[in-house]
Order: structure tokens, then sequence, then C-alpha cells
């Protein structure tokens, strides 16, 4: 378990970190390794457990009930998964968590925390502090993407999804966590579709990309209209 990382992560903002160790004590914290597809945390799964990757990256996922796979949000090192479910009171969580590659995560008793009859750690109100920002911005992300699906168009989708990217990096290149199938997925296109309007963006001088690695060119003609 390497603690460097940890201390970095928004959970344990706020721990000093040689109180750390003893934080995740309180959590039952346990390391566990995933490959490819794997499955982190299954949909209606009963648990009181949530987790923090820590290295690779993984895909909160759902399907729909024609079974078309849907792509809600991607995770990345340092974020927490399973958490809604917890603060909700329902414990069973809603979506599908599966890893994208290699990745590391810990397993947490998050229910020991955000319970009424919580044990009383010294740590308790600092963690539940940073789970309530860590729901708020996975629900910000959320809100995101609503915005992007709310447009009508192909382009005008791929434009705001694209703009959104730049935004966070704050820089015109920069290198978005999905490939070609998964980003289809995210915003709820068929690939082939997806693949010729990138071309034609390409080809207009709007973008510039090498598999998922984009630049924007033409800021004011990538604003959807």
């Amino acid at each position: 378990m390497t603690l460097d990382l940890i201390k970095s992560y928004r959970l344990f903002s706020g721990i000093a970190p040689e109180d750390i160790p003893h934080a995740l004590q309180c959590l039952h914290a346990i390391q566990a390794e995933f490959d490819k597809g794997d499955v982190l945390l299954n949909i209606d799964q009963t648990t009181d457990e949530a987790g923090l990757l820590l290295k690779g990256c993984a895909q909160v996922v759902i399907d729909n009930m024609l079974g078309r796979r849907i792509v809600v949000e991607h995770i990345m090192p340092g974020d927490v998964f399973g958490e809604i479910a917890l603060g909700s009171g329902v414990q069973k969580t809603p979506v599908c968590i599966r890893a994208t590659g290699k990745c590391t995560a810990l397993k947490l008793k998050i229910g020991k925390i955000v319970s009424p009859h919580a044990c009383s750690c010294h740590f308790r109100t600092t963690i539940m502090e940073n789970l309530l920002i860590s729901m708020s911005e996975y629900n910000s992300k959320l809100n995101q993407r609503l915005d992007i699906l709310s447009y009508r168009t192909l382009r005008q989708k791929i434009q705001a999804y694209l703009l959104m990217q730049m935004q966070e990096t704050g820089n015109h290149q920069f290198s978005i966590p999905f490939n070609r199938n998964d980003l289809a997925d995210y915003l709820q296109i068929e690939r082939s579709a997806l693949s010729r309007e990138l071309s034609k963006m390409r080809d207009e001088g709007l973008i510039a990309y090498c598999k998922s690695d984009f630049y924007i060119i033409n800021i004011q003609e990538m604003i959807p209209k």
C-alpha cells in the first residue's frame, strides 16, 4: 500500500500523513488488484464498501433496457467510487464499476463512517466532509454530461465534450480517457458516425487528433451553435 499516493488524494485531505495508517485501519482498508474488464463493484450489489482508485482507470457503466451499454463516467486515480449508494442509505450500487486496464484500488468500509451508529473514529468528520466534496464533484460531472447530451446534433455533442475537456485541462492539447467505442457509448451515438464526424472536423481545420490525443485548432468554430 503506497502511503505517498494515498495522502495526496482528496479523501484523506486534512489528515496528517502520520495519521493516515490509523484512518485506513478505521476504514478496514484492503488493497485489491484488478485486470482489464474486471468488475470493481457490480450493479445492485449490496455492500457497505466504497472504493478509492489508486492506479489505473475504470468506468461507471450501466446497461439500458435494450441491453446497450452506456458509459456514465470515467474514474481516475484519487477518485472515490460506490459512495453514492451509501450516502443515499440504499446500500445497493446503481451502476457497475469496470476496470479499463490493470488497476489498483482500496476497498473501504465507508458504511462504518456514514452509519448513524458509526464508530467514534477521530477522523470521521474529516472523511465525511471529503466524501461530500467527492459526491458533489461526481454530481457536477453528471450535470456536465447531461448538458452535452442535451445538444441535438452529433457534431454539437462532440464539440461540447471536447471543449469541456479543454476547459478542464486548461490546454488546447489534451488526452481524453476514452477510446472510440467508449466515447461513442458516453455520447450515446454510433461509433461509425463518431469516426466520420471527427474526420470531417479534422478536414475542416477545427481539430487535430491521434487516437485519444486531441488539439483544438479553431475554438470559435468549435462552439456549438
